[in-house]
């Protein structure tokens, strides 16, 4: 608190001073008798008592009191507390030998040079922030970061850390691990248990393993109650081996994954019970070939049942669905499809197959697009080796190159904050630890971009997530 901000002598200042006493007062306490003082912040919450005191504007006075006469000159301050980790902070998961990392980055809000303009300022806090609070290392080689909304485990959710061992849940709002996914099944963890990646369907979850089978949990509207069941979910007489959940438009949109056994897509979403009433069950469902809608398959990737020895890249919520794959020559494509509300495959103006404008790709290539109104849902990102590039969909299919960097890039994102309203910064990380952070123009992308912010997190980075509890765009 600094006092001396406030005011100047107009006359002698150590005569002046010698005749006058401070007082800070907060809420009636008075808490300071200093011009000029730190305190402990703890010290202020307890001051503030049951209020809550992460609310921004409690107000307090500074007043420069005459020792002789009594007469006190005030002058109003604010003091707004920040939680240590907030609403739009990221997390970064990283590679640390045999083990995982997870860094701990601050997002604040600041005035730009010019006084007027409010920029957003990203600080790297806590290189090993799990550590830091919870006294030990993450097990294993990282795979992902998913959050989760779970008002269960704290007002900004929760975060799964996923590793080739572990499978952690940690509170948003102070990182303290809470549970493991094993410990979360109603008749104990099932035989060979090895998560590998969780998408969250508001009070819905769904996870899927290393060898394929995917469980489901179905919470309480509160989140008071619920446990995953130790039998897999259960397709159809087929069988399945899904590894990955696809890029989902939002948390009560189809997820979109890919059936490795029956080289088919499968769509989780929302079964509704009959028409204008809220949704009942969120089920996986199989996808019906084009022919029995009346419609020529040819013009259509063929995500009922895809050639052997295809490979599936990334599927995507992106327009209607995105699929993009290698052929079995390998040969990379672009595909889109449609569904009807019985999940049959139909023509729609406009929706084909493309050769991968960016030229062939291999599995390591990561994407990212978003079905956001709010973001460029024309532009597919992708990585090739060192480079971050994209295509520009509303611009021929265009393939630009976004920035060329000194390693392997192996994470991109974009920051949305409150849930979908921002898509002009880029999250890139490295291979060799580097995590970057550009500005853009989400409306065209060949426009000049800024750097805002690099770290290095010492590791290879994996995945990486914002905190906050707003779920009304794209699941990433």
């Amino acid at each position: 608190f600094n006092g001396r901000d406030f005011f100047t002598w107009d006359a002698d200042s150590a005569l002046r001073e010698a005749n006058v006493r401070y007082e800070w007062k907060l809420r009636g306490v008075v808490f300071g008798r200093e011009a000029n003082f730190k305190i402990l912040t703890d010290s202020v919450v307890k001051i503030l008592g049951s209020e809550n005191p992460f609310e921004s504007g409690h107000t307090g006075t500074f007043s420069i009191i005459d020792k002789a006469t009594g007469i006190a000159f005030m002058a109003r301050f604010v003091v707004t507390i920040n939680s240590r980790f907030r609403r739009y902070d990221l997390l970064i998961l990283s590679e640390k030998g045999d083990q995982s990392r997870l860094s701990h980055v601050i997002r604040r809000s600041a005035y730009a040079p010019d006084g007027v303009t409010v920029v957003a300022v990203f600080r790297l806090a806590d290189r090993d922030v799990y550590k830091t609070v919870n006294g030990n290392d993450i097990p294993g080689k990282p795979i992902t970061l998913a959050k989760s909304l779970a008002k269960n485990v704290g007002s900004l959710g929760s975060m799964t850390i996923l590793t080739d061992q572990v499978a952690y849940v940690i509170n948003n709002e102070n990182m303290a691990k809470v549970s493991e996914l094993k410990d979360e099944f109603l008749d104990g963890p099932p035989e060979n248990l090895h998560v590998v990646d969780r998408h969250d369907c508001d009070n819905y979850t769904y996870i899927t393993t290393r060898d394929g089978r995917i469980f489901r949990r179905i919470m309480s509207e509160n989140y008071l109650g619920g446990k995953f069941i130790s039998e897999p979910y259960s397709v159809d007489n087929k069988g399945y081996k899904v590894s990955t959940f696809g890029h989902a438009a939002s948390n009560k949109q189809p997820v979109p994954c890919y059936d490795e056994k029956n080289r088919r897509v499968l769509i989780n979403g929302f079964r509704y019970k009959y028409l204008y009433n809220p949704f009942r069950s969120f089920e996986i469902n199989t996808i019906e070939p084009v022919t029995k809608g009346g419609g020529n398959k040819d013009n259509l990737p063929p995500v009922w049942g895809m050639p052997e020895g295809s490979e599936v890249l990334y599927l995507s919520r992106s327009r209607d669905y995105t699929i993009f794959y290698n052929d079995p020559d390998g040969k990379t494509y672009m595909g889109d499809f449609a569904l009807s509300s019985t999940n049959v495959c139909k023509e729609v103006s406009g929706i084909r197959v493309w050769p991968f404008p960016g030229g062939n790709l291999d599995k390591s290539s990561l994407f990212l697009t978003t079905v956001s109104n709010y973001g460029p849902r024309d532009v597919v990102v992708y990585t090739k080796g060192n480079e971050v590039r994209y295509v520009d969909r509303g611009r021929n299919n265009a393939d630009h190159l976004f920035h060329q960097f000194d390693s392997k890039v192996t994470y991109i994102g974009y920051i949305t904050y409150q849930g979908y309203y921002d898509y002009n910064k880029l999250m890139v990380g490295l291979e060799n630890g580097k995590f970057f952070i550009y500005e853009f123009n989400r409306n065209n992308f060949q426009l000049p971009k800024t750097l805002l912010s690099e770290f290095d997190v010492e590791g290879k980075v994996v995945s990486a997530m914002e905190l906050h509890d707003v779920y009304g765009g794209d699941a990433y």
